[in-house]
């Protein structure tokens, strides 16, 4: 198993564009790649602007290939 965490600080009016486009990526992600487990997509209460990204895959050649 290999694990991602990532935490991004967005620009404030890019919120909102930032968040759609990365549910989407995390969906079609899990749907489509075979060795992508799980992606999940965090957004702190207290600044809307601060993500956390959690990425599960097989092994760091799958993430590669993500």
């Amino acid at each position: 198993m290999y694990v991602i965490v990532a935490e991004l600080k967005v620009k404030p009016d890019q919120v909102e564009t930032f968040g759609r486009l990365i549910d989407a990526q995390a969906k079609e992600s899990v749907d489509l790649e075979e060795q992508c487990h799980q992606f999940d997509v965090c957004q702190a209460e207290g600044d809307r602007s601060h993500f956390l990204l959690y990425e599960t895959y097989d092994d760091r050649a799958a993430f590669d290939k993500h």
